[in-house]
């Protein structure tokens, strides 16, 4: 599961109250409602704000944390909604607290609700649900019952951390209506960031993310409406939050210089055809990257009709790509013509670039495979295995490592033509084979005295 507001969490063992709940569209235009509670891109299944009708009744005083009233605060009574088969807390109705500090949720029907706490539209105190929780995913429940009354729901809310930049573009012009948003950890299976609270970027490209409680957060940026890539601070992948740098949040600081660049989509593009020119549909083209010294998944595309292929929505980096039939009508291969991602040649992909990589693929029953098969004493060049088409060969440079000699015998399955220097060739491939290469050791009979003759020690 992606990264989803925290007012969405879904929650399979609660009851759905919406039967109970009627549709009040003269909230959506109300500007005390949270940014993150409003109609809009944020929350797509949302068709109104909803207000709840009964008897029932929350009640509760809300403080700063020495305890002194603080009037405006936004009581939002939570209700669990159900959408097809997820099911998310959603804002029923709220209240705001008066001059000492007191709210009333009214008019609740039975059931189970959660509450939480907005200061809008300062944010100067953090946004916090009850009991002393981040998010409404671990507020605890309140229940409601023959219209009842629950009293002391009650909050002491910290003064709020925040969090400012600009975004520009790769020119260093401002990008206005870019979201950015406030993630913290939760440590949840699956989806252990929610979005706490976001900003959408002024004219000047400028945002200022409030109501935020002390701790680290990511920060992401998203052109919802425009083309550039989505990112997290500091230019790191969307989607990678184990390298987003995280931003430490204390209670009344702002944060400042939460800059971003965002650049338009990088694209490697080009065609796969086979041997005679001919293109292949369907073909998945992979592209890796390295992190942390190993080469991971990035994306993939198949190519259409024509054999075109197009990978989007690529930043500035080091790609490495596969190319594979499904079908096992081809030969798999990595660029550039090789069978494995170590040796794979590197695409270097500029910032906003397009590069274009075409690609050959040898059809399994026109051709077959010759495998080196390891043996100590030496190295083998190319160590993996070949694709050589019918009646073709396959060459290999053989080099003994220190200690061993290399001998003029080749056994295996391959057939063999012979050396030139330290090169192999083998005869005519009429069927997939091995070859190996044979070494004997100068030095492993010898005692330790030898050993050091040998060596010159």
């Amino acid at each position: 599961m992606g990264l989803v507001a925290s007012m969405l969490i879904c929650a399979a063992t609660k009851a759905d109250n919406l039967s109970n709940i009627q549709v009040n569209t003269n909230l959506a235009a109300d500007s005390g409602i949270p940014p993150h509670l409003q109609l809009g891109k944020l929350l797509p299944s949302r068709t109104a704000l909803r207000t709840a009708t009964g008897s029932g009744h929350i009640t509760g005083k809300i403080t700063d944390t020495n305890g002194t009233p603080l009037p405006g605060i936004y009581a939002l009574l939570m209700v669990l909604f159900t959408s097809g088969t997820s099911q998310y807390w959603d804002m029923g109705t709220y209240a705001e607290s008066d001059a000492n500090g007191n709210f009333d949720l009214s008019g609740i029907p039975d059931g189970t609700y959660r509450v939480c706490y907005y200061n809008s539209p300062s944010n100067n105190y953090a946004y916090a649900c009850y009991q002393n929780a981040a998010d409404v995913e671990f507020a605890t429940d309140i229940q409601i019952a023959s219209g009842s009354t629950v009293t002391g729901v009650n909050a002491a809310l910290p003064l709020a951390g925040r969090i400012t930049g600009k975004v520009t573009d790769t020119s260093g012009n401002p990008i206005a209506g870019v979201d950015v948003s406030a993630m913290r950890w939760n440590g949840s299976e699956g989806n252990p960031w929610n979005l706490q609270m976001y900003d959408t970027t002024a004219a000047d490209g400028t945002f200022d993310i409030g109501g935020l409680l002390p701790d680290n957060y990511l920060i992401g940026y998203n052109d919802y409406y425009g083309s550039r890539m989505k990112e997290f601070y500091n230019n790191v992948e969307n989607w990678d939050t184990d390298h987003a740098t995280k931003i430490a949040v204390t209670s009344g600081v702002t944060v400042t210089g939460i800059d971003a660049v965002l650049a338009l989509p990088g694209h490697i593009k080009g065609k796969v055809t086979n041997v005679s020119g001919t293109p292949i549909a369907n073909i998945y083209v992979y592209a890796y990257t390295n992190v942390d010294g190993a080469w991971t998944f990035h994306s993939f595309v198949k190519t259409d009709t024509n054999g075109n292929y197009d990978l989007s929505q690529l930043m500035a980096n080091t790609y490495r790509l596969h190319y594979f039939d499904l079908s096992y009508q081809y030969y798999e291969k990595y660029y550039e013509n090789v069978p494995i991602i170590d040796v794979a040649t590197d695409v270097q992909l500029a910032e906003e670039a397009t590069r274009t990589i075409n690609m050959v693929l040898t059809k399994v029953a026109d051709a077959y495979t010759v495998t080196p098969r390891p043996n100590a004493g030496g190295i083998i060049s190319p160590y993996y295995q070949q694709i050589v088409n019918k009646n073709g060969t396959a060459s290999f440079t053989v080099t003994a490592k220190n200690g061993y000699v290399l001998t003029n015998t080749v056994t295996g399955s391959c057939p063999q033509s012979g050396w030139t220097d330290n090169v192999w060739t083998t005869g005519p491939i009429t069927a997939n084979c091995s070859v190996v290469f044979n070494f004997n050791c100068k030095v492993c009979a010898l005692g330790l005295g030898s050993w050091r003759v040998i060596l010159g020690k």
